[in-house]
């Protein structure tokens, strides 16, 4: 977190930013996901939200469908 701050402080390109986090969590995802529909699937998919087997009972019990 201090490198971030630090970097938005000096006016510097952080090390990851928001698209770099979300990149890195969708590739994390994609795993998850892959497990539980049993086959290879794409980061792609995860991203643009077409693979969400994992993901939608965790968005049903906080109500983010």
């Amino acid at each position: 977190m201090w490198r971030y701050v630090d970097s938005v402080a000096q006016g510097r390109k952080p090390e990851m930013d928001g698209v770099d986090g979300l990149g890195a969590k969708a590739l994390c995802e994609a795993c998850y996901e892959s497990a539980t529909v049993g086959r290879t699937v794409q980061y792609q998919e995860v991203l643009e939200g077409r693979v969400n087997a994992y993901q939608q009972p965790i968005d049903a019990f906080w109500d983010l469908d």
